[in-house]
């Protein structure tokens, strides 16, 4: 009996390796999110970004942090759909974490997005951003968007 579970959880943990695992179909577009000058530390930017209606946060945090780019090297961006149900998240600077209103779990931006709390168990997507010039400039993202079995498809890109 013990070992029927344990298969069974196995099996589980094989198909969420799989369903995350796929290239996304095609090239992420190169989207210009907001300019370095008008940026303000902890003073979040929402956009959309790799198809329309996939909503995501940029935020300059003011210190390095894995992942980020800019002079400081604390611009990052995250997919703002919650890893738990897919509910909007919402930057608060008081605490410097990205908060999920519906179920109360809590995402770290200068960790990669990783949970700190409450029920999710994935970190955020992370929006891969590129300096060109003034510009911040999305070029990707690196994990698997809520409710998608691809970050491109299906969906009008941004």
């Amino acid at each position: 009996m013990v070992g029927g579970g344990v298969a069974a959880v196995g099996a589980g943990a094989a198909a969420v390796i799989i369903a995350t695992s796929g290239d996304d179909e095609g090239e992420f577009p190169r989207q210009t999110i907001a300019s370095v000058g008008d940026l303000r530390p902890n003073e979040p930017v929402t956009f959309q970004y790799p198809l329309e209606g996939q909503s995501s946060v940029l935020v300059d945090l003011g210190e390095e942090v894995p992942g980020g780019v800019g002079d400081s090297g604390g611009i990052v961006a995250y997919s703002a759909l919650c890893q738990h149900m897919g509910c909007d998240v919402q930057f608060v600077p008081e605490g410097g974490y990205m908060l999920c209103p519906c179920h109360q779990s809590k995402y770290d931006p200068a960790r990669e997005g990783n949970v700190i709390q409450g029920v999710a168990q994935a970190p955020l997507p992370r929006i891969e951003l590129e300096i060109d010039g003034e510009d911040i400039v999305a070029v990707g993202v690196n994990g698997l968007i809520f409710g998608y079995r691809e970050n491109l498809a299906p969906g009008a890109r941004a």
